[in-house]
């Protein structure tokens, strides 16, 4: 049962298609661990699922800034940082480089609205304005989750 806010926005699937794998997968004896992921319960792990969407945002922001300014290990005199800052100027360059800018003032950006769990299902990811879409949190868990089910060590590889 929907409640009535999800029921208005949810298309109910139109075709059903049963797969003559899953139906053998289902009907065999060591297949238990198939049988607890077909049938599992995603709607419980919405809200898991958009707090990994809102953490991976604020890990792909950090990366972006960290490599944007990478830390200066060399440290250099109030004269050398004189005359680097003279001669990188435009009217001193002798090849056709980009001038380097003095000051860059900070740009603030607003952060994105978190992501409403109820907008999230299996194979349904929160639009971003810009880089790769990420990954299904629901095909990620399940498929670390069966990994273990099947008898193998619970490592993230």
């Amino acid at each position: 049962m929907l409640s009535p806010r999800v029921a208005e926005c949810y298309q109910f699937p139109l075709f059903h298609e049963v797969h003559l794998d899953d139906q053998r997968l289902l009907n065999t004896i060591d297949g238990e661990w198939f049988e607890i992921l077909h049938y599992f319960p995603w709607e419980n792990y919405r809200v898991h699922a958009a707090s990994y969407y809102d953490a991976l945002y604020d890990f792909n922001v950090s990366q972006r800034e960290v490599s944007e300014n990478p830390d200066k290990t060399t440290t250099e005199t109030k004269e050398e940082a004189r005359q680097r800052l003279l001669f990188d100027r435009t009217t001193m360059q002798t090849s056709e480089t980009a001038p380097q800018i003095l000051y860059k003032g900070q740009v603030v950006e607003s952060k994105p609205v978190t992501v409403n769990p109820m907008e999230l299902s299996p194979g349904v990811v929160p639009a971003r304005l810009a880089g790769r879409q990420p990954k299904c949190f629901f095909g990620l868990f399940k498929s670390f989750l069966g990994t273990v089910l099947m008898g193998f060590p619970a490592e993230p590889e």
